[in-house]
């Protein structure tokens, strides 16, 4: 049979799991290289069109 405090631990565990996987998951997307542009696709929003 599961107290109350065995509950509440293993949410906290749970929790703090999560937050330690997070962390490496967010750095790892942060500095992956940016997606390949679409060939004839503007860079920016404000770059001018090819053939324009």
């Amino acid at each position: 049979m599961s107290t109350a405090t065995g509950v509440y631990l293993y949410v906290a565990m749970a929790g703090a799991l999560f937050v330690l996987a997070a962390v490496p998951a967010i750095m790892l997307v942060r500095n992956r290289p940016a997606a390949p542009a679409v060939p004839g696709a503007p860079q920016r929003p404000d770059a001018a069109a090819v053939g324009r």
